[in-house]
């Protein structure tokens, strides 16, 4: 494959998008090559911006005549993630911002079909416009982040309806080849069911473009959540940590049996003291963590927080809303101490308002504030999945604590629970600006990830330079994997290396 391109090649990938749509100036190509990776910085030849499917396809095609490496973002807004990097330089990055339409709007059957540009700004707004009688699923992130980007990276959201590639439908896809697949029902000329039924006919093949280089995805269908006509969030704070696990196992039973509908966020207190933070916290010195754990319990009680902090909302008509949320408070106080803050005086507390707003489908990027932990403050997230029981969160939280503190960092964590697991949800938190901290943090990740998986924990959305040492660890999986990539994309112009997919010959 080419490490770089000819004029030539310039040329006619131009004429496909147009030159005001081709990046090619350094000072243009740096927002798109920033990396965590100790190689330094990882720079596209350039990047395209298409603005349909069309254009896509032709790109595909020219890739494969010239055996060009293409690397496909929505709008690389991964933070933690690897933003809009590809695994190696000199590839042609396609960022999908342009196509940003919202195609097809069902306001009976509750669905969108939307293009990868578009964003979770950008959708609420459109169901506010068109009478708010279905809410978006938000992220906690960047409200520019794309909708479909965020899905077919398994990311996550607030609402019940938080599984966003489970609520992803009828993909079009161009794959490596430059042949144009639809997913499900769609694969059917003119089918009426692309948008609303999942099953198709044999094998499902839409998980196949989740976390893979198999193909570019131009629109998909999104399916909604209904507006209820009430919601009600709450906070649930325990005062140690070790009362992590009795909170985990009642806010697992009500999870499990419908007792609260929204994503439960559980936080723990250097998590929100970050988002309380007005700006980055002053460091003691170089290198230091820069929460000392002594101070934990004098900041928690100045800022009205918990060790652990239960984040959630109900739903449902209004007049039954606090009842039920009292019934919740019975479960917990059963078990110990705790403090509750109903959601008019949680919403005083920053750390806690915007959780409700994201829980009731309005986009919110307050929680990038957690970076204040650190000047220059970013990250790399760390993001494996737990078993929904007390004794297990236990022994998470206790594993990655003392990883965090042997090299030097505050353990900031959530853990963001559906009806059976929890991801735990946590940033390693480095000065960018400080020597050597983005190697330490580096150093720190690989142990994290080495000793989950050791206790079986896997890390389900490893940051992109990481994603070759998670797939290397999956043994016939990942072999099977690097099969179908030949299948759907037999030139491998598709995102090499792009969660350790690549064809074996290149």
């Amino acid at each position: 494959m080419s490490t770089a391109l000819a004029q030539g090649e310039i040329g006619e990938l131009a004429q496909i998008v147009g030159s005001e749509w081709v990046l090619d100036q350094r000072e243009q190509l740096l927002p798109y090559a920033v990396s965590l990776d100790p190689a330094g910085d990882c720079f596209p030849a350039t990047v395209l911006r298409p603005g349909s499917r069309e254009e896509v396809q032709r790109i595909v095609e020219v890739a494969n005549r010239r055996g060009l490496s293409l690397h496909p973002i929505s709008r690389g807004m991964q933070h933690g993630l690897g933003m809009a990097t590809a695994v190696a330089p000199d590839t042609v990055t396609i960022e999908l911002s342009r196509m940003d339409r919202i195609l097809e709007y069902d306001d009976e059957l509750g669905y969108v079909v939307l293009e990868p540009g578009v964003t979770f700004a950008q959708l609420h707004r459109f169901l506010e416009e068109h009478g708010g009688r279905y809410w978006c699923s938000p992220i906690s992130g960047p409200v520019e982040a794309s909708v479909l980007g965020n899905a077919l990276d398994k990311g996550a959201g607030y609402t019940p309806v938080g599984n966003h590639f489970g609520n992803l439908i009828g993909l079009e896809v161009v794959i490596g080849d430059g042949r144009v697949l639809t997913t499900g029902d769609g694969a059917l000329p003119g089918a009426k069911t692309t948008y609303t039924h999942k099953g198709g006919c044999g094998p499902m093949l839409d998980a196949l473009f989740a976390q893979s280089n198999y193909g570019i995805v131009t629109k998909a269908g999104v399916w909604l959540m209904p507006a209820p006509p009430g919601a009600r969030g709450f906070v649930f704070s325990v005062p140690d940590y070790d009362d992590l696990g009795r909170a985990v196992d009642v806010a697992g039973r009500l999870k499990l049996t419908g007792g609260i509908p929204s994503t439960i966020s559980i936080a723990n207190d250097v998590f929100c003291l970050a988002v309380e933070a007005a700006e980055p916290r002053p460091m003691a010195e170089p290198g230091a963590a820069p929460i000392d754990e002594g101070e934990l319990p004098a900041l928690r009680e100045a800022h009205g927080i918990g060790a652990w902090n239960v984040v959630g909302c109900i739903y449902g008509p209004s007049e039954t809303l606090e009842a039920r949320v009292e019934k919740l408070e019975q479960a917990f106080a059963a078990t110990g101490p705790l403090a509750y803050l109903p959601e008019e005086e949680a919403r005083e507390r920053k750390a806690f308002g915007y959780r409700f707003d994201i829980a009731k489908g309005v986009p919110n990027e307050t929680e990038l504030d957690v970076y204040n932990l650190h000047p220059n403050g970013t990250s790399l997230y760390f993001l494996p999945s737990v078993p929904f029981r007390g004794a297990e969160a236990l022994e998470a939280m206790r594993l990655s604590r003392l990883i965090c503190t042997e090299h030097g960092f505050a353990y900031t964590n959530q853990f963001l629970c559906s009806p059976r697991s929890m991801r735990n949800t946590q940033p390693v938190i480095f000065d960018g600006g400080a020597d050597g901290a983005a190697q330490r943090a580096r150093d720190c990740f690989s142990e994290l990830t080495s000793r989950f998986a050791d206790s079986g924990y896997l890390v389900s959305r490893p940051p992109t330079h990481f994603q070759q040492e998670v797939m290397d660890g999956l043994g016939l999986h990942a072999e099977l994997a690097r099969s179908v990539k030949r299948a759907f994309d037999p030139n491998g112009v598709l995102d090499p290396g792009r969660f350790g997919l690549s064809l074996e010959d290149r």
